[in-house]
């Protein structure tokens, strides 16, 4: 799916946060769709992410508002709690969605991964139990991971993933347009040059290039999240791990079609 090119003089900033640890995750269960809840350990995972996000967007607001657009969440509990969570701690901050998102649109479609047969299994309970089954999956996933689905019922490839989570960005999409084609902005000429020059890093931590623009919170899952990133061309370094209630900073540049990562909030 190709992406639109933005062509205000703003950035196109989301926010994309993994749920925080269950007691699957601590387990090193799959989980897929099965709806675990949070474990205390992610909900202060949670509050943690939240935090650092609160205060980061805290200390730029005497610049520009934040521009909120849109505030998603996958259905699952895990997810769902996770957001609520975020969204408290930025209400404390006086930083919160706009009125019609001040509680996350909930969807089915930034699940993870649905794993069949694997849910709620660990890795070496399933190799031992289904070892041919995982014979076959391995060697069918080596020629053609995009397409092969988890072995089982309603397993899912990357390729459904990916559409799904893509189908999600079309709506929000959508809104950064909108926001953009109905919102003017006191940006300079010279500033949109300063953000073609930038690095990401420098527009991470330069809050007064960005800060204020259109602003997404989605709340999903590790593997959605990856694929996401694939499908849009965006590398993590080989030895990233996305984290429990981990946040991926995404910006969208002027003039760009293609995302680029400012910063990965490890908690």
């Amino acid at each position: 799916m190709k992406q639109r090119e933005n062509h205000t003089n703003t950035p196109f900033v989301l926010l994309l946060v993994r749920h925080g640890e269950t007691s699957h995750n601590a387990a090193r269960r799959y989980q897929g769709h099965l709806d675990i809840p949070l474990n205390s350990r992610g909900e202060a995972q949670a509050a943690r992410v939240a935090q650092t996000l609160a205060t980061y967007f805290s200390q730029g607001r005497h610049q520009r508002s934040l521009g909120w657009i849109d505030f998603v969440s996958s259905d699952l509990q895990r997810a769902q709690h996770t957001a609520e969570i975020i969204k408290r701690h930025l209400q404390e901050h006086s930083i919160e969605p706009p009125q019609a998102e001040k509680t996350p649109r909930l969807t089915e479609e930034l699940r993870e991964f649905h794993m069949g047969d694997l849910q709620g299994l660990t890795h070496e309970q399933y190799e031992t139990k289904h070892s041919r089954e995982w014979r076959s999956f391995s060697k069918a996933f080596r020629e053609d991971p995009l397409e092969t689905p988890y072995p089982g019922p309603g397993g899912e490839s990357q390729r459904q993933v990916q559409n799904r989570m893509l189908n999600v960005w079309q709506q929000t999409e959508e809104r950064f347009l909108s926001h953009a084609q109905t919102t003017t902005t006191n940006q300079e000429t010279s500033e949109s040059h300063s953000f073609s020059q930038a690095s990401p890093s420098r527009l991470w931590h330069d809050r007064s290039l960005w800060v204020g623009s259109p602003t997404a919170l989605w709340v999903s899952h590790g593997g959605a999240m990856r694929m996401l990133l694939a499908a849009w061309g965006v590398s993590l370094p080989p030895e990233a791990h996305i984290g429990n209630a981990d946040c991926l900073v995404l910006g969208k540049l002027p003039g760009r079609e293609e995302f680029a990562l400012l910063h990965h909030v490890k908690t």
